[in-house]
């Protein structure tokens, strides 16, 4: 469901991005119905990190929670691993994730978090409404 303070950057077949200006959160969701490819997990999270830099957006909630994928273990790690080393240079402050029922995905994601630097905070949550409520927490200035 979309808040009418949100913008769409991007909505098709592959993630559906979303700005709120008011709370400086960018929303992505991955497709539950489809299964996402390499290209389409790496143009998502591109477009993800493009978005971030040039509105210098500060909180980012990711919900991959109905979405199925084609990667190997390796991929999901590199194409991770990517993203996250795309997010240093901008001015992130909290990335909010959306968990899977998936119990070897999430294994790996924590494996991934764990072994990074991440130079924002990080935490993942099982609905969208306590992530954005963590996220709209106390900011400093």
């Amino acid at each position: 469901m979309q808040s009418p303070d949100r913008e769409t950057i991007q909505t098709g077949n592959d993630f559906k991005i979303e700005y709120e200006p008011l709370t400086d959160i960018l929303f992505v969701h991955c497709p539950p119905s489809q299964t996402l490819t390499l290209e389409n997990i790496n143009e998502g999270f591109r477009l993800v990190v493009k978005t971030i830099i040039t509105r210098n957006i500060s909180y980012l909630l990711v919900n991959p929670s109905q979405a199925t994928t084609q990667v190997t273990i390796e991929q999901h790690q590199a194409v991770s691993n990517v993203f996250l080393l795309n997010l240093f240079p901008t001015k992130l402050k909290k990335l909010a994730r959306i968990v899977s029922t998936d119990e070897a995905r999430e294994e790996r994601v924590h494996a991934i978090v764990r072994d990074s630097h991440l130079a924002f905070e990080f935490r993942n949550f099982k609905d969208e409404a306590a992530a954005v409520q963590w996220l709209k927490g106390t900011r400093a200035s």
